[in-house]
């Protein structure tokens, strides 16, 4: 998936982020549960030097694609293994 947002290696940087703090296993979820939110993923985003409008430009990007919340993120975009080639995610 191409998002024009984050490049490739940004993309790959907050799915693997995002899968240490929101795990997906089968049909539930380990580690921090998901709020229904967007949180972490803001969270990592920022600590990435994202500014609040590009924040809000990437969320609307990942809504677009099915992201509302940080398991849906991780569930439409990839479980962010850390093995993954980033030119795969994209």
């Amino acid at each position: 998936m191409t998002l024009r947002t984050l490049t490739p290696a940004e993309l790959s940087t907050l799915l693997v982020r995002l899968s240490e703090r929101v795990s997906i296993v089968g049909e539930g979820f380990v580690g921090l549960r998901c709020d229904g939110d967007l949180m972490q993923t803001r969270r990592i985003l920022e600590s990435l030097g994202k500014t609040p409008g590009e924040v809000r430009w990437i969320v609307a990007e990942l809504r677009e694609v099915g992201g509302y919340c940080d398991c849906e993120v991780l569930q439409n975009l990839g479980a962010g293994d850390p093995d993954d080639d980033p030119d795969e995610l994209a």
